[in-house]
């Protein structure tokens, strides 16, 4: 699964004829209102030479605060995918959103020490 940031206030984070995502562990913005586009992709059945992927794409408002770190999450419900910022306040870890560490927690939803 593939969750991330695509646009922040119509200024692209990504290539936007690649599509790919870059790994990070986070993107810095100052503080105040702001636009981000986010994309989910999901292999959802492979079978021989087929495969088929569930995609969704959104724009959402976010408000920052200095010095606080939001982080991306999402919920599927049937064909649908919902985002939202969830505010993780001030001096969150920043170790929490390498990649690895990014899904354990927050997509596998297991408990990393110190996240």
């Amino acid at each position: 699964m593939w969750l991330y940031v695509t646009q922040i206030d119509e200024q692209y984070i990504v290539n936007p004829v690649v599509g790919g995502a870059p790994f990070t562990k986070g993107l810095h913005v100052l503080p105040g209102k702001h636009r981000v586009k986010v994309k989910y992709l999901n292999l959802d059945k492979f079978s021989g030479n087929n495969a088929t992927f569930a995609k969704s794409e959104q724009e959402l408002s976010l408000e920052t605060e200095k010095g606080h770190t939001y982080v991306l999450r999402g919920s599927r419900s049937a064909e649908a995918f919902n985002f939202f910022f969830e505010d993780k306040g001030k001096n969150y870890n920043q170790d929490c959103l390498t990649p690895e560490t990014y899904h354990k927690v927050f997509v596998q939803g297991q408990v990393v020490p110190g996240c």
